[in-house]
């Protein structure tokens, strides 16, 4: 008995060829090459939303919000370092 075809291909490689490939006799023979192809996207992204007034207003409020938490978290872990001593 065979076993049943797979419809999913096996690994990455599979699905997407490597860019460029290694030189030969190189030690990354096999590997995947293409790191400028990760991420490409998320400059333009920031752009995109930069250039938008209501969205560059809500990512500024996203990123005061995350340092305002961050800060009251480390005085709240300085004042029960001070007022808890060990």
């Amino acid at each position: 008995m065979e076993p049943p075809e797979r419809s999913l291909p096996r690994s990455r490689r599979d699905v997407e060829p490597a860019q460029g490939g290694p030189s030969p006799g190189n030690e990354t023979t096999g590997h995947l090459h293409a790191p400028h192809d990760v991420g490409g996207g998320v400059i333009d992204r920031f752009a995109a939303t930069w250039d938008d007034p209501t969205r560059r207003a809500k990512l500024l409020r996203n990123f005061w919000l995350i340092s305002t938490a961050f800060t009251l978290f480390g005085f709240a872990v300085l004042f029960y370092l001070v007022l808890f001593p060990r």
